[in-house]
């Protein structure tokens, strides 16, 4: 998120809304070597999808951590069929 905003100019608004992320039900996960290896496998399985490298690391590090949910407006995750992509705008905490 950092990455993303900072890149169009609008660091601030990314560091407000990873302050606001921290309301979520969240585990951060480091990357492993395991997951480098996960995602240069996706990224070959899903070429004609064109998966970004940034994603693969990601969808790699649930796949490994054997996470299947994910809140994200990224629809790029909708490519891997072993995540099931929850929109932010849609999720609700279930202790609300």
């Amino acid at each position: 998120m950092l990455y993303r905003y900072s890149h169009i100019g609008l660091i601030e608004k990314g560091i407000e809304l990873c302050n606001d992320i921290f309301e979520y039900p969240l585990t951060i996960f480091p990357v492993t070597e395991v997951d480098i290896h996960i995602a240069i496998e996706l990224i070959e399985e899903h070429k004609g999808a064109h998966v970004k490298p940034r994603d693969a690391i990601h969808a790699a590090t649930l796949k490994n951590n054997k996470i299947e949910n994910l809140i994200s407006a990224d629809k790029d995750f909708d490519n891997f069929d072993f995540i099931t992509r929850i929109d932010p705008k849609d999720y609700t905490p279930k202790n609300k």
